[in-house]
């Protein structure tokens, strides 16, 4: 649903080391670029973008992982809002990541793991 509420999820453990999961990195946000993260509220999206809509024509919502669901969402209310007047161009892709294995010895050397991550951008137009 829109509004659940996602919590964080501790650091998995390995064999004798631990997982300790990086944010994923992207371009410096321009002003219409907004990024949820786990905890994004809903509203707090909804509302700016809306703003951003009255004095540009487009705002771009990116998301990654299990937010991409509640970015699609967050997307869909707002075309509802606006009743057509915007237009959603979805893209979709994966983002590279990377993880810290952390061992369990303090002596050992840390070392990277780096995986993909679904990934989604979703360009909100005003129509004309």
């Amino acid at each position: 649903s829109l509004f659940m509420n996602k919590h964080k999820l501790p650091a998995v453990s390995v064999a004798s080391s631990s997982l300790c999961k990086r944010p994923a990195s992207h371009q410096p946000p321009t002003i219409s670029d907004l990024y949820l993260a786990a905890q994004s509220k809903p509203e707090a999206c909804i509302r700016y973008a809306q703003k951003m809509l009255q004095v540009q024509s487009t705002v771009t919502l990116h998301a990654t992982g299990n937010q991409i669901a509640r970015c699609c969402e967050i997307a869909a209310k707002i075309q509802t809002i606006h009743a057509g007047n915007v237009r959603l161009l979805p893209v979709t892709g994966t983002v590279d990541v990377v993880d810290d294995m952390i061992a369990a010895d303090p002596l050992a050397d840390p070392t990277v793991q780096g995986r993909k991550i679904s990934a989604i951008h979703i360009t909100i137009e005003k129509l004309k």
